[in-house]
Order: C-alpha cells, then sequence, then structure tokens
C-alpha cells in the first residue's frame, strides 16, 4: 500500500516524509471550509441636489434715467474785434525775451551713466561623485520568526541543530526554531562561499534538503541566489545578500 503527498509522489506507507519534496504524510486528511455569504454593506445615497428652474431664474431690472433733449446753454461774450486784437498784441512778449524764457526754462541733461564694468561668467558647479555601490550582506532569515543570522565574513557555514551528547554543535544551532520537531539533522547541510557566488550542500541529512521546494542530491553543491528558499526538514530559511 503506498501513501501519497499534495503532489501526486508515492510513498510507502510506512514513511513520515515524501521523499521527493520532504512534505509530511499524515495518516488522513479531512477538511471542509464553509461558505460565508457576506453582504457587502449599503451605502445610502444622500438626497440629490435641488435643480433650479427655469420660473426660479432671477430677474433684474435696469432703470436708465430718461434721456432729455435740452442741452444746457453756454453763454459767451465775445470781445469786439478791435480790444481782442490790442489785448493779444500786449500780452504777447518780445522775440527776444521769449527765446530767454524758454531757454532759462528747458532743464539740463542729466549725467551719462557710467558703463557697467564686465561682469565675469560663473564657475561652473562641481559634479557629484557617482555612489559606491553597495556591498553585499549575505544572511539567513527564519522564515516565521525575525530572526537573522549574518553571514558577512564568513565562508564555511554549517547548518543543523545542536546536541551535546554527541559533541555536535554547528555555526548555525536551529534549535530554538523548531529543529528537532521540524526533522533537522545535527549537522544538515553544509553553505560555502566562492568569490561573490554561495552554494548549499545536503550533508546526506534524514529529511533532506531542499531549494525554491525542490530536492538536492546529497554531498553536492547547489548554487544559490539571493531570495532562494531553504528547507531543512520542515524548517523554513530566506537566503538573502541584498538590503
Amino acid at each position: 500500500m503506498t501513501i501519497r503527498c499534495s503532489q501526486g509522489h508515492a510513498n510507502p506507507d510506512t514513511a513520515t516524509f515524501c521523499d521527493e519534496c520532504g512534505e509530511p504524510l499524515p495518516a488522513s486528511t479531512s477538511a471542509s471550509a464553509a461558505n460565508l455569504d457576506i453582504d457587502e454593506p449599503t451605502v445610502p445615497s444622500g438626497p440629490a441636489a435641488p435643480q433650479p428652474t427655469d420660473n426660479e431664474a432671477p430677474t433684474q431690472a435696469a432703470s436708465h434715467p430718461p434721456a432729455t433733449d435740452e442741452a444746457p446753454t453756454v453763454a459767451a461774450s465775445a470781445p469786439a474785434p478791435d480790444q481782442a486784437e490790442t489785448a493779444a498784441a500786449q500780452s504777447a512778449p518780445a522775440p527776444d525775451q521769449a527765446e530767454t524764457a524758454v531757454a532759462s526754462s528747458a532743464p539740463a541733461a542729466p549725467p551719462s551713466a557710467p558703463a557697467a564694468p564686465d561682469q565675469a561668467a560663473p564657475a561652473p558647479a562641481p559634479s557629484m561623485p557617482a555612489p559606491a555601490p553597495v556591498a553585499a550582506q549575505p544572511r539567513l532569515l527564519v522564515e516565521g520568526t525575525e530572526a537573522t543570522f549574518d553571514l558577512a565574513g564568513k565562508t564555511s557555514v554549517v547548518l543543523g541543530r545542536e546536541d551535546i551528547p554527541s559533541n555536535s554543535f554547528p555555526d548555525v544551532d536551529l534549535t530554538p526554531y523548531g529543529a528537532e520537531e521540524g526533522g533537522v539533522s545535527r549537522l544538515h547541510a553544509h553553505l560555502t562561499q566562492s568569490g561573490e557566488s554561495w552554494n548549499i550542500e545536503d550533508l546526506d541529512s534524514t529529511n533532506f534538503t531542499f531549494v525554491n521546494r525542490k530536492r538536492i542530491p546529497p554531498k553536492t553543491p547547489t548554487p544559490l541566489n539571493d531570495g532562494d528558499e531553504i528547507r531543512l526538514g520542515r524548517v523554513g530559511l530566506r537566503f538573502k545578500t541584498t538590503a
């Protein structure tokens, strides 16, 4: 008799985990989901704004004063011809006096403004240096928690769970994060750095190592990229190199 996981992999009925994907194999699974009808709240609509009618348009009456045909009468008395010529001759100044009066009343020309000095061209603004590239920050995040393991400055890191009787002390101890219950071996996987690249290798663990939900073969280095998901048994990790 075989037991199949949710992805259809066949396993013996005595298996606890799927040999292909590492998924736990329960004896039976039953679940029912109740459909809940959720009524969306009805938003009451406000009263419509009243619309003005043609009868309610304000009427403006403009009143203009009536025009009159009567024009004001201006009465002017004109002097006699002989008296007008005599008065004009007496009031006109002599030619020399008129020229002198005009010359004296004319304002003096203002002094010319000094020439503006030559302005030097503004110096160009200094160019800003290009920002320095952000250095890689390799680290492991324990999924479901806020725990972070900094890998900066390290080139070889062993993942597993601490076990004093067997003298097992991995570099990254996952015991506080359910390692024993999650099927993590004492020495489960090995991370190594080569230049800017990182690799992970399964150390022939009991419940296997998965990268992005794919089981990796034991004793075979597998490349890691920023954001890759790592699973040791049922304990999930996230590999990050950027901020």
